[in-house]
């Protein structure tokens, strides 16, 4: 089944295996640190967080060739987001729900509508972590002693890999409640720990939101809800650059929007259990940090409406529509008409956007021989668009 899936999730981009390059942070923010300053530059912060993973993959390939390295990162973040996803298929799935639903589940949350940001690219491999994050919390604890330091490293990771771990917070409280072991109470403070420790670096940095301003405006935050996460699971990420110009809905976009919500609230209004408590505070909390993140000085709310801003922001919130059908499956028996309508809508927005567009070719080949060969003021320009400039080795 994971093998399936690799394939799927690989067949969205095939360049990102056939011509893989760096993607924004990956190459100005992560390369070129661990280029540049190596081991040192493991544990600085970046936009008010630390981003321990993908920095520790940075360092621990800096050595290698140069040229290989862009492979390497889009190895590790479809690896990332397929093992992360993976766990779904977990045989100590709490509910009794049948391994082929939870296989569907998989599949969707892998080839869930998007753009390219955050499908292999190493730099937002971090929301993947905090996707397992999540279903990490729907599991019964591990019988083996090899795997509960596993989910202790993985929360670790997790919580100090950026924000993303707020979002497996509420599902991991969960399973504190419902296993009542030590094991998966100590799962979950160890993420509230990392997230404790991220609050403190976001402190320390110029980066700040403005809450005041999100409620100034309740209109214009209720719009990006429906238009990026409903309406962009119902038509696909891409397609409301047509059905839904800026801040003007269109009627099938805005229809499809309204239709979803509506099953899934009846879906949701049907089963009264914690697990959804907590799926629905991760899908209101990922809309909130969303806004909270686009109001920082250099950036506004309104970016939020363009179709394809800030995608990453989404992919969790997004994610746990499709995981609230497998939380649900128990309860469905009288609810088969709205969950016919859910899956329709939801299929209908895969499909529609499957296929991601293939990122700008990047004459990579004489950069990364100008890293390797010690030369200076080595540059190129990586997607989307942003300058590289790399000191050479040793400098």
């Amino acid at each position: 089944m994971l093998v399936v899936a690799t394939y799927l999730y690989a067949l969205r981009s095939p360049t990102s295996i056939t011509a893989p390059t760096l993607w924004a942070e990956g190459g100005t923010v992560f390369f070129k640190d661990a280029i540049e300053r190596g081991w040192s530059a493991l544990f600085a912060p970046y936009s008010g967080q630390l981003l321990l993973f993908p920095r520790l993959v940075a360092t621990i390939v800096a050595p290698l060739p140069a040229a290989i390295q862009p492979a390497l990162y889009a190895g590790v973040a479809m690896a990332v987001a397929v093992l992360s996803c993976g766990i779904v298929l977990s045989s100590r799935w709490r509910d009794a729900v049948p391994l082929s639903a939870r296989f569907v589940c998989l599949l969707a949350l892998l080839c869930a509508p998007g753009v390219d940001e955050t499908y292999g690219t190493l730099a937002n491999t971090h929301w993947w972590l905090g996707l397992g994050l999540l279903l990490l919390g729907m599991l019964r604890d591990p019988l083996t002693r090899g795997i509960r330091i596993g989910e202790l490293a993985f929360a670790a990771l997790a919580g100090t890999s950026g924000f993303a771990a707020l979002y497996g917070i509420p599902a991991l409280g969960v399973r504190a409640i419902r296993n009542r072991s030590r094991h998966s109470l100590t799962v979950l403070g160890i993420a509230v720990l990392g997230v404790i420790v991220q609050v403190g670096v976001l402190l320390g940095s110029a980066r700040r939101g403005d809450i005041a301003g999100i409620v100034s405006d309740p209109l214009a935050a209720v719009l990006v809800f429906a238009k990026r996460v409903m309406a962009t699971a119902a038509v696909g990420e891409t397609n409301l650059a047509v059905l839904w110009p800026v801040r003007s809905p269109g009627a099938w976009a805005l229809l499809a929007a309204i239709l979803l919500t509506m099953a899934l609230t009846l879906i949701w209004m049907r089963t009264t259990r914690m697990e959804m408590g907590a799926l629905l505070l991760c899908l209101l909390g990922g809309w909130f940090l969303a806004l909270w993140a686009m109001t920082q000085p250099d950036s506004s709310v309104e970016m939020l409406f363009w179709s394809t801003a800030a995608a990453r922001f989404f992919l969790i919130p997004r994610a746990t529509l499709y995981i609230s059908l497998v939380v649900a499956w128990p309860f469905l028996g009288i609810k088969r008409a709205a969950l016919a309508l859910a899956g329709v809508l939801l299929l209908a927005g895969i499909l529609s956007d499957y296929h991601l567009a293939a990122s700008p070719t990047v004459d990579w080949g004489p950069f990364a021989q100008c890293v390797d060969q010690a030369r200076a003021d080595c540059s190129t320009v990586i997607p989307p668009g942003w300058s590289l400039h790399v000191d050479a080795r040793g400098r």
